[in-house]
């Protein structure tokens, strides 16, 4: 493994001999914890095993013990299941599972992406859709007091949720209006032919099939495969055929419409997501239309959609929200056919473009059997998550820290039955590594129980260059270091690196295009104008003035403060001297 600086770390790390200790690694995000706690399983070739913050029950803690053998090491490193939805930052969407490190996304670039072991899931089914986490992984819920990150376990009925109500929009597809509705009818209304002859539709209602009949007759000529023919009769339905193999493969392929079992596996792919939104538009009208209804009950009339596919309805309601439309998603019971249960959407409002957020209040909880969990951290720590703002899960609990106080000393493991009675597992000799942003949050008995501890220093700008060098060889020292001055830490380098090399330009005009100029990003100038113009200035106040979270003031901070820019003291921020000389740069 080629690890770049930390020069002290890894001397000490090359001479540890036979029994590797217990170790703690603390530092800034993205400074290479993990990969140290990698560096020593390597140099040691020894096998390296997860433990992650969502561990629970003291019970799943012995499944993890259960796997380990003799001289392996357990990481305690710092979540949604596999079909969670996540926005990206052009707008479109991807399952959880699918997703790569580096990817952009709302709230940034996806970093320590993992795939980890089943864990019990709590499902939160709410005023506007359903997310499903592990019982640690932390919301933002809201609470007489303000907003506040709270795990799953902790969240109760009529707490609040805050929900996204716009997602961001970017036109990468050219698909018009009158080809979208001819998708949505498909998807809605369509079923596929014998040996995939073409696709069939059934209507009870002459004022559906007229509908239907115009949408393929201004759509069936607009593709690049176009169907054979297509024909309408009238026998007990109105039935409506069209005709085409290649046709029907084509479209099938291109928008991911299934061929098998289209009530379950029906979706909506990025081809719709990235189509102008006049196209989206029309692609939901005929959907509402085919597939809608009106609740008459109701005075404000809410419009309905049922399906039995979860997955479609889920991307649907994310497509709602491009236009500022937010819904809801409800399981129904079906007990008249084998189906079993239909999800219905149900459209609430639309909300101005001032209202970014709203909050979504939960009225059912439920317990889910174990499943695969994925995670992935920001640089903010937060992200869009089945269009609610979820934050990245890195804690262990209390319980579980004090279940590893006796097999960190003793070798021995004691979980307590359900009789109250204490059994005791002797386990393999192993080493036990922490990675921490937050020593502070670790307890005292727990710390005091690692053999090694080491802080991660900062990394220099030269060090920080030989890191982006690392990952993109083909890159030059200099477009290396112009880069480097930009960044602290060196996730934070190679993901800008990986941003710049994408743009295809100059390392200089792709940085004034992302928004770095004189070395800071277009926050931390801000950042700094406003502790100018105003003098000493608490955090609280500052973030109102940033309009950002406390937590996403303090991850800009420790730039500035690395940088020697402004000094942090109970009576609030203020600028040095080296920061009144940068503003006077930012203003030549």
């Amino acid at each position: 493994m080629n690890l770049v600086g930390l020069t002290n770390i890894k001397y000490e790390l090359n001479h540890i001999k036979n029994d590797i200790p217990h170790m703690l690694f603390f530092g800034g995000r993205g400074t290479g914890k993990t990969t140290l706690a990698q560096y020593v399983a390597e140099i040691n070739s020894k096998k390296l095993t997860f433990l992650t913050g969502n561990t629970l029950k003291i019970n799943e803690l012995l499944n993890v013990f259960i796997g380990v053998e003799e001289d392996d090491i357990i990481l305690i490193d710092e979540c949604l299941t596999g079909d969670t939805l996540i926005v990206k930052a052009d707008g479109g969407v991807e399952p959880i599972k699918s997703l790569k490190s580096g990817n952009l996304f709302l709230g940034g670039t996806t970093n320590d992406y993992k795939v980890l072991k089943s864990k019990p899931i709590l499902q939160f089914i709410t005023d506007y859709g359903i997310i499903e986490s592990t019982h640690t992984h932390p919301h933002l819920v809201m609470t007489p007091h303000g907003c506040v990150v709270k795990r799953a376990q902790d969240i109760k009925k009529c707490d609040k949720l805050l929900s996204s109500t716009w997602i961001p929009h970017t036109t990468q597809r050219d698909w018009t209006s009158s080809q979208l509705e001819l998708i949505a009818l498909i998807i809605a209304d369509g079923c596929l032919m014998g040996r995939g002859l073409g696709f069939k539709f059934s209507f009870k209602k002459e004022k559906s099939f007229n509908r239907a009949l115009e949408i393929v007759k201004r759509a069936h000529d607009k593709f690049i495969v176009s169907p054979t023919s297509f024909r309408a009769t009238k026998n007990r339905d109105y039935v409506l055929r069209i005709y085409g193999k290649e046709f029907c493969n084509y479209l099938c392929t291109t928008f991911n419409i299934p061929t098998k079992d289209k009530k379950y596996n029906t979706t909506i792919n990025d081809e719709i997501f990235y189509s102008p939104l006049k196209s989206i538009e029309s692609f939901i009208d005929t959907i509402l239309f085919f597939e809608g209804w009106n609740d008459k009950t109701v005075k404000r009339g809410f419009k309905f959609v049922q399906m039995v596919s979860f997955n479609f309805l889920n991307r649907f309601s994310l497509l709602l929200r491009k236009f500022g439309i937010v819904s809801s998603i409800t399981v129904v019971k079906d007990t008249k056919t084998k189906i079993g249960r239909h999800y219905r959407l149900r459209i609430k409002k639309q909300v101005s473009k001032d209202e970014l957020a709203i909050y979504s209040r939960i009225y059912k909880i439920n317990k889910l059997p174990s499943a695969q969990v994925y995670d992935y951290t920001t640089e903010t720590g937060l992200f869009t998550a089945n269009g609610f703002i979820t934050h990245n899960c890195h804690r262990l609990s209390p319980s579980v820290e004090e279940v590893l106080y006796q097999p960190m000393e003793t070798g021995n493991l004691y979980i307590k039955d359900m009789s109250g009675n204490f059994q005791e597992y002797k386990l393999p000799k192993f080493t036990l590594i922490g990675t921490t942003t937050k020593p502070s949050m670790i307890s005292k008995p727990l710390m005091s129980r690692f053999q090694l501890m080491f802080q991660i220093p900062h990394y220099n700008i030269r060090e920080l260059a030989r890191i982006i060098k690392v990952h993109f060889k083909e890159m030059s020292n200099k477009d290396a270091l112009q880069i480097a001055i930009n960044i602290v830490s060196p996730r934070e380098a190679v993901n800008l690196a990986r941003r710049i090399v994408s743009l295809g330009d100059t390392v200089q005009t792709s940085l004034e295009f992302i928004g770095y100029k004189f070395g800071l990003s277009k926050a931390e100038r801000f950042y700094l104008k406003i502790v100018h113009q105003v003098g000493k200035i608490s955090l609280t106040n500052l973030a109102s003035a940033l309009q950002l979270d406390e937590d996403e003031v303090r991850y800009i901070e420790e730039k500035l403060i690395r940088k020697g820019y402004i000094s942090v003291s109970s009576k609030g921020r203020s600028l040095t001297v080296k920061g009144i000389i940068k503003i006077k740069e930012l203003k030549t």
